[in-house]
């Protein structure tokens, strides 16, 4: 060979060697830094009162999310209008707010480069009560590094890299190209929206039982009392309050649509109503068909245009009876101030004054009444008169309390009830035997 031919080919391959270095070595355009220029995705936060999100360019097609603030309540409109997420929203146009960037690309033939051309990109549009734009960019598809993601205004091709958590504020997360924006995500799944500070009556009803029951709450003088003045023992305000509060915490596990079957509503096996000075009324229903797994209810909320699942938990929290509301201390028990304490076993009985005379056994004793709780409301009709206790606060009446075991098919179980009183309440196996095994160990020690 030549020499001049070999020249020539080594001169290719010097070429050759130099444009694969290169392009080694060479930033992907998605990463080389430009001029500096800031992303700038300000707006006026009030003017915002629709937002739109749209993965595919589709000028016939509504957005697969729309949100619209109505009466100072975001909605989401097209997933059967629910209440949707206040902080998600705020969260999201806060995001957007705050978002920082450098400049990645400035021609549109590198679009393709960040996935952020208008057919791949995700569309976001937020707009004014009069559907003018307030704002509009796109959300590149294309994988930026963990917690970032390219941006690109409508109608620019300058592309920005962000920090900005705007995918997994839309739901979306992983594979951006393959995700779509989801209505559902939105959607509120808190059950109520109310202020506990306003509310005047709770009535509640259980349509379960075997025999409907029924409980009513009031307060009168800014305390709150049982409308029944049957119930043996006042309601506690923190108790109530804490109740109400609860409400407000309760979540469901999903929205289902009102029209999507018969939920029972007609026939609820639970209803709660309450009620504010206005006359403002909040209710909630739970319907009576059970889910298969027996796991969670239908529950329809007033005001709402959804149906809410909620958990058996939440609903069973929700339904207490008057016992859930008694005051801690139940018998009001001060061992400093107790002039008469009596404890009946069977043929047993031993009776005390413990304000004359009183000694560590019998001091422990008074002080684990301090705890004396019922558990619920029971429908057993036991016999009483084999154990009973008595006990008197100075300067009160006393209180005696009937108590009885009774065998069921499985187990032992133990009814309370306040002598003079139709109402039996249900208490656990270790508060009987704390009260009634071996009385004799009350007794005062010997000299």
């Amino acid at each position: 060979m030549k020499l001049k031919h070999l020249f020539i080919l080594l001169s290719i391959l010097l070429v050759l060697v130099a444009g694969i270095v290169l392009k080694k070595f060479r930033p992907r355009p998605e990463l080389a830094t430009q001029e500096f220029t800031p992303l700038n995705l300000s707006f006026e936060t009030p003017r915002a009162a629709q937002i739109m999100l749209s993965k595919k360019k589709q000028p016939a097609v509504a957005p697969q999310v729309q949100l619209k603030k109505i009466k100072d309540q975001w909605r989401v409109t097209n997933f059967l209008n629910a209440r949707a997420d206040q902080s998600k929203v705020d969260t999201f146009l806060t995001e957007i707010q705050k978002a920082k960037g450098e400049l990645r690309g400035n021609s549109k033939e590198t679009l393709e480069d960040f996935g952020i051309t208008d057919e791949k990109a995700i569309q976001v549009k937020l707009a004014g009560v009069d559907d003018k734009p307030v704002l509009q960019f796109l959300i590149g598809t294309k994988q930026a590094g963990y917690g970032k993601v390219f941006i690109r205004q409508q109608g620019s091709n300058s592309v920005y890299l962000t920090e900005a958590n705007l995918p997994s504020l839309m739901g979306l997360g992983g594979d951006l190209s393959a995700g779509e924006p989801n209505p559902e995500f939105w959607a509120s799944q808190t059950l109520a929206v109310i202020d506990p500070t306003k509310v005047q009556r709770v009535e509640l009803k259980d349509y379960s039982r075997s025999a409907p029951q029924s409980l009513i709450l009031e307060q009168q003088n800014s305390s709150w009392i049982f409308a029944d003045s049957k119930i043996p023992f006042p309601a506690a305000n923190d108790k109530v309050n804490a109740y109400l509060q609860n409400i407000k915490s309760y979540a469901a596990d999903k929205v289902l649509d009102p029209k999507a079957k018969d939920y029972g509503f007609s026939k609820p096996r639970w209803e709660m109503k309450l009620y504010e000075q206005e006359g403002v009324e909040f209710s909630m229903t739970a319907g009576n068909a059970e889910n298969k797994e027996k796991s969670s209810y239908d529950v329809q909320v007033s005001g709402e245009p959804v149906v809410f699942s909620l958990s058996k938990y939440y609903l069973e929290n929700l339904n207490p009876d008057a016992s859930h509301f008694f005051a801690d201390n139940l018998l009001n028990v001060d061992p400093l101030k107790t002039e008469k304490l009596v404890v009946h076993t069977g043929k047993t009985e031993v009776k005390f004054q413990p304000m004359a005379k009183k000694w560590d056994s019998l001091t422990s004793y008074l002080e684990g009444l301090k705890n004396f709780k019922v558990d619920k409301i029971s429908e057993a009709k036991p016999k009483f008169g084999s154990y009973w206790l008595e006990i008197q606060k100075q300067g009160e009446p006393s209180v005696i309390m009937d108590f009885a075991e009774t065998l069921t098919k499985d187990h032992k179980e133990y009814a309370a009830q306040k002598r003079g009183n139709a109402y039996v309440f249900s208490v656990s196996e270790s508060l009987f035997k704390q009260l009634f095994d071996n009385p004799s160990r009350l007794s005062a020690p010997a000299k």
